[in-house]
């Protein structure tokens, strides 16, 4: 028999990795059947969602409460005098 230096490692890491593409692929398959994994998904965009919206109203709304806190601080600081 021919001895092929490295192939049995080859040959080895080829099946290795053929039963983790398998299994990455059932596990996949498995997760889109559920109806669980579905229910998780769209909490998650929705939890995404109101953080997004929640960030943007936050920085168009930042420069008008910060001038509003600092009249507030202005006319305090005018009542002390």
């Amino acid at each position: 028999m021919l001895a092929i230096p490295g192939l049995a490692r080859a040959v080895r890491y080829t099946t290795q990795a053929r039963a983790r593409s398998i299994s990455v692929k059932n596990l996949v398959v498995r997760f889109v059947r559920e109806e669980g994994g579905q229910d998780l998904i769209e909490y998650a965009l929705l939890a995404a969602l109101i953080a997004v919206a929640s960030i943007v109203a936050m920085q168009a709304l930042g420069g008008k409460i910060s001038g509003l806190f600092d009249n507030i601080g202005t006319q305090l600081d005018a009542a002390k005098k």
